[in-house]
């Protein structure tokens, strides 16, 4: 993962990172908790996204248990975000940690710290 860093690195950086929100209010798969310097590292998907993610696995006995991130410290390093939300869940909790700040939204909050951060959600998200 510390090669994948420096590839990023000798290539320039990042230009546009692409990102959505989840209802834990992670960012990636940097959950409640993640420290806002990490970099790519293998974490422990929480309860709530695993659940989330059926969709997609169709059973939960498949939906993994781990995930490789970027961690914050590496998408705060992108010269433009892009932050999508849609659908009520998401549209929800995006609504909510983008007006606070507190343990349980930190992984999106910190996007609040970055210059250049565009936000698109669609109208069930927005409450409307």
């Amino acid at each position: 993962m510390q090669r994948l860093r420096e590839k990023i690195d000798q290539a320039g950086g990042i230009d546009i990172q692409l990102l959505g929100i989840g209802r834990t209010g992670h960012i990636g798969f940097n959950e409640p908790g993640s420290w806002q310097n990490s970099f790519t590292r293998l974490v422990r998907l929480d309860g709530i996204t695993r659940q989330d993610a059926i969709k997609d696995f169709i059973h939960i006995e498949d939906v993994p248990y781990r995930a490789i991130t970027m961690g914050i410290g590496s998408i705060m390093k992108a010269r433009k975000i892009f932050l999508m939300g849609w659908g009520t869940t998401q549209g929800n909790h995006y609504t909510a940690c983008s007006r606070r700040r507190d343990h349980a939204c930190d992984s999106s909050n910190f996007l609040q710290e970055h210059p250049n951060v565009r936000v698109y959600i669609d109208e069930a998200a927005s409450g409307n």
